[in-house]
């Protein structure tokens, strides 16, 4: 006979009973930490901690070690609880799942829909965005995007190749020599076609 399938709902636990997985890999900065509060503080608890029967948290170790931190332990908080124990395999592989299994961002509509301030405020790292300039203002020429070539039927940004110099002095010297000029740094197609 197989293992009954899983299913979860919802139910309250208090903080303070919520037992650490001890095999829990996640780890946050401190900036995370204080980003994951600000949410917390800002929002509540909107994604709520997922728990094994036995009171073992399988995720949400972050938000659960904040809550206590703002002195909310003794709180009930909702929880969502499998209706049968989890094997500690199934804890692993769901507790690895719940912080990977991420969808892609869309850099189109990050970088012309939400301000770049905003996106680090609210938890992005500056490496993580496309930006053409760093909140500082200064140049961060490990992530320009030097060369993009699209087919002319391509839809756009569905497939496109990209050119990444990690010296700043590379980059430099490709658009000085391709550049149009302008805040973009956009380059001159007409130059790079004589090459070929």
């Amino acid at each position: 006979m197989g293992k009954i399938k899983l299913e979860f709902h919802t139910e309250q636990r208090i903080i303070n009973d919520l037992i650490p997985f001890e095999h829990n890999p996640r780890r946050l900065t401190e900036m995370q930490k204080e980003k994951l509060q600000a949410s917390l503080e800002k929002f509540g608890l909107a994604e709520i901690p997922v728990i094994n029967t036995d009171n073992v948290l399988c995720a949400g170790h972050q938000r659960v070690a904040l809550l206590k931190v703002l002195g909310k332990g003794d709180e009930d908080i909702d929880v969502r609880v499998p209706n049968r124990l989890m094997t500690e395999a199934e804890v692993k592989e769901y507790n690895i799942r719940s912080n990977k299994n991420t969808g892609e961002w869309d850099d189109d509509i990050l970088a012309n829909v939400f301000d770049q301030e905003d996106l680090i405020d609210w938890g992005f790292e500056k490496h993580e965005v496309f930006f053409h300039d760093d909140i500082d203002g200064e140049t961060m020429a490990e992530r320009k995007n030097v060369i993009t070539v699209e087919a002319p039927e391509s839809i756009r940004l569905k497939e496109r190749h990209s050119f990444y110099f990690k010296k700043k002095n590379e980059y430099d010297l490709i658009v000085k020599v391709f550049g149009k000029g302008g805040e973009r740094n956009e380059l001159d197609v007409d130059k790079l076609l004589k090459l070929l």
